[in-house]
Formats: structure tokens, C-alpha cells, sequence
């Protein structure tokens, strides 16, 4: 009841690298950190008065100074000699390398969650019947919307109506499985009603078993490139209908904008 420790397995050596003598008479308290001490007080008085203690952690210094973790097993097994409860056994096992794995794994998905939402590309996540299951920031902002908004809707709502029958019949035979190519123009609407035009980037999305579950994409806002095109495109079709006309032109151009800024003929 003085929580002294009369027995410990080879398993409790290895971790702590204390010897059997080592450890023989001595507190378990000893061992344990501040924190975990308060927790392991609490739950031998509780397990010697015969309350079930439910499974907990607690933290314990090595004998090279390492700060260990163990997983508590709910429960105690009591110990009784001439019919009195002299002590109790409780089996544990050291999660330290669990923990630490894990404690990796959970930094490595913030920083990747944090690259997701603040990518300066525009990404969702569709599952096959293209309701959109994740959006980062820049897509929100991009359109409008907070991720909100746009989490648990259809991303075809927010393509140009025109549009939308040939987007779900692209969709349908990439779930399938088929090759689809790019599609040319498409045309997203955002929350004010204004229009943009991206390019569009799929990648499918497979379970364990390789079956597809939904697509991944990245989108790009091309509104201004676009525009700039269609300017370069209408200009160059004037010059060529002008030179169709005249046997000699002399013209400037503006090397940043294309436009013509001075044009003459003979």
C-alpha cells in the first residue's frame, strides 16, 4: 500500500535499464515525473480501496535520464496473502517510440496542411459524386466563398451553367477510370456573380485497394491571361485584314502591351 515495488518483469528492466535489485523496495513514485505522480497517487489509492482505475499514461525516468511513457492497463490485479490485500500487480507497456512516431506523424500533417491551405494554387477534393469534401484557402478566396460555404456542395454549382452538363459528363468518365482531356475554357462562378476562367489540374484519388474514391484538383486563375490573348488575337486578325488591303504598312507596337500605337501605308 506504500506503493513500493516488490516485482518487476524483464520487460519494466529493459525499459527503465534499472536492475531487478535496482528496483526492489523502491517507490514507484520515485520514478515518475511531477505530473505523472499526482496521477499515479491518485490511481493506487483508488485501485487499493477497490475502485478499477481506467487506462491511463504516465512518464518515468530511465536510468540514463530518458523520460519514458506507459500505457497503464485499466484495472489492477490484487495481491493477497493470508487473506489481505497486500499489494497489487499492474501491467503497462512502454509506448515512448509509439508516441514519438506519432508526435512526428502530427507535425509532418500540420505542415502539410499548412502548405495545403496556403498554396498559392487553388485545390478541392471531390469524392465520385463530386461534392466537394475539402477546399483550401486560396480556392475560397478565389471564388468568393468561405470553405464553408463550399465544403458538402457540388463543385458543378459553381461552374457556368452553360457549362455544367459537359463538366458532369467529363467527371463521370474520369471516375470511371477513363482519359479525359484538358478541358478548354472553363469558366468557374464566383459568390458576386463575376466571372473567371481557370485551367484545371485532376489527379484521382484511390483507397488502399486501389479503387478510385474521388478526384483531387488544382485550379488556376487564367482570366487575365485570357483576356490579354483574346486582345493579342483581335488585333493581330485587324492587321492581317489591313494587310490583305494595302501593298506596303510601316506600324509600331508597344513591346509590353502588343497594341499598335502608330500605323501607316503606301
Amino acid at each position: 500500500k506504500r506503493g513500493k515495488i516488490i516485482y518487476a518483469n524483464q520487460a519494466a528492466l529493459r525499459s527503465s535499464g534499472y536492475t531487478e535489485k535496482e528496483l526492489f523496495n523502491q517507490s514507484i513514485i520515485r520514478f515518475l515525473t511531477p505530473v505523472s505522480r499526482k496521477r499515479a497517487l491518485r490511481a493506487l489509492k483508488q485501485e487499493f480501496l477497490g475502485q478499477a482505475q481506467p487506462e491511463m499514461e504516465i512518464a518515468f525516468k530511465a536510468k540514463n535520464g530518458d523520460i519514458r511513457t506507459l500505457k497503464v492497463a485499466a484495472g489492477s490485479a490484487p495481491i493477497h496473502l493470508e487473506g489481505k490485500l497486500v499489494g497489487i500487480m499492474i501491467c503497462a507497456s512502454d509506448i515512448t517510440e509509439i508516441k514519438k512516431v506519432s508526435e512526428k506523424l502530427r507535425e509532418s500533417e500540420l505542415r502539410f496542411r499548412s502548405l495545403w491551405e496556403n498554396a498559392p494554387v487553388a485545390y478541392h477534393i471531390l469524392d465520385t459524386k463530386g461534392i466537394i469534401k475539402d477546399v483550401n484557402n486560396t480556392e475560397a478566396m478565389m471564388l468568393g466563398y468561405s470553405r464553408e460555404e463550399l465544403i458538402g456542395r457540388p463543385i458543378f454549382d459553381f461552374i457556368l451553367p452553360e457549362q455544367r452538363e459537359e463538366a458532369k459528363k467529363r467527371f463521370e468518365m474520369k471516375i470511371s477510370g477513363q482519359s479525359v482531356p484538358k478541358a478548354e475554357k472553363r469558366i468557374y462562378l464566383r459568390k458576386d456573380g463575376t466571372r473567371i476562367i481557370v485551367d484545371i489540374n485532376d489527379v484521382l484519388e484511390r483507397d488502399v485497394k486501389g479503387r478510385i474514391v474521388g478526384i483531387r484538383t488544382a485550379m488556376i486563375d487564367i482570366t487575365e491571361r485570357k483576356k490579354a490573348e483574346e486582345k493579342i488575337k483581335e488585333q493581330n486578325e485587324i492587321i492581317s485584314q489591313i494587310t490583305e488591303n494595302l501593298d506596303e504598312i510601316t506600324f509600331l507596337q508597344d513591346v509590353k502591351t502588343r497594341e499598335v500605337i502608330y500605323l501607316s501605308s503606301s
